[in-house]
């Protein structure tokens, strides 16, 4: 749904600003970081899913920046982005296990009605 990729590159991008902290970023950049934000959510879920990921190369052509340019400005920057995604996965998928971990036990405690 629309609105939850919204919500969850919200999320995301706030979480990397907190961990860029008082990191000076300049503004140009910055906005380029708003259209990464976006492809590292798409790359991680293709990742996820056995898919392909972005290479250097298209994603500099994406943002509009040289390859060069890419590798010594952008490249950490993505990587930040992308193991965000990745550790919201895998938090999102504990959180999963653990729930469904106690349903099952809490289904399996209950008795089971006699019939007269």
């Amino acid at each position: 749904c629309w609105e939850h990729q919204i919500a969850i590159t919200q999320w995301a991008w706030n979480e990397f600003n907190a961990q860029s902290g008082t990191r000076k970023i300049a503004e140009k950049t910055r906005e380029r970081l708003k259209k990464l934000i976006w492809l590292a959510a798409q790359d991680v879920r293709g990742w996820v899913a056995g898919h392909e990921n972005y290479q250097r190369q298209e994603l500099a052509r994406l943002c509009g920046i040289k390859p060069d340019n890419w590798s010594h400005n952008y490249a950490n920057y993505w990587r930040e982005m992308c193991d965000i995604f990745k550790n919201l996965d895998t938090e999102s998928l504990i959180c999963t296990v653990k729930m469904r971990t106690q349903q099952k036990a809490t289904f399996s405690r209950r008795d089971v009605a006699k019939i007269n």
